[in-house]
């Protein structure tokens, strides 16, 4: 190999390259294809990684997918015959149902409470008289 006095004396371009030997030649030759093999290297491991990750990303997008598949499917099963007014009406229908049940519920506990309080008083008056006609005949 030329010394870095030979290589940087006198020379330019074309014939610097003529001032090295066949062997130096082959040396940088190697060299750069060393190079080239380790960037080769370094892109094809980048190319696993990515296509890796990429496979990775296909199933997350094909698990959710399915998911998404089976809420659509749940949603459309609760639509008989797809029928979505007829659906609504049927959940007005039973919110009515239950608000009318609700109101029977609570005038009856009403009553109740009222027949309890009646028959509190009641019961009070009978005790205060009954104590009154003992008091008296005495």
């Amino acid at each position: 190999m030329p010394t870095s006095e030979q290589e940087g004396v006198g020379y330019t371009g074309t014939e610097r390259r003529q001032s090295l030997t066949d062997k130096d030649l082959l040396l940088r030759m190697v060299d750069k294809l060393e190079q080239l093999s380790a960037k080769i290297d370094a892109t094809h491991m980048s190319l696993i990684e990515s296509r890796s990750e990429l496979h990775k990303l296909k199933e997350e997008f094909d698990s959710h997918r399915e998911e998404e598949s089976q809420h659509i499917h749940a949603i459309m099963n609760a639509f008989p015959e797809r029928d979505f007014k007829d659906h609504f009406g049927y959940h007005e229908q039973k919110r009515k149902s239950a608000k009318s049940w609700s109101e029977i519920t609570l005038d009856i506990k009403k009553k109740i409470f009222g027949g309890i309080v009646w028959a509190i008083i009641l019961g009070t008056g009978i005790a205060v008289w009954e104590y009154l006609k003992v008091v008296l005949r005495t």
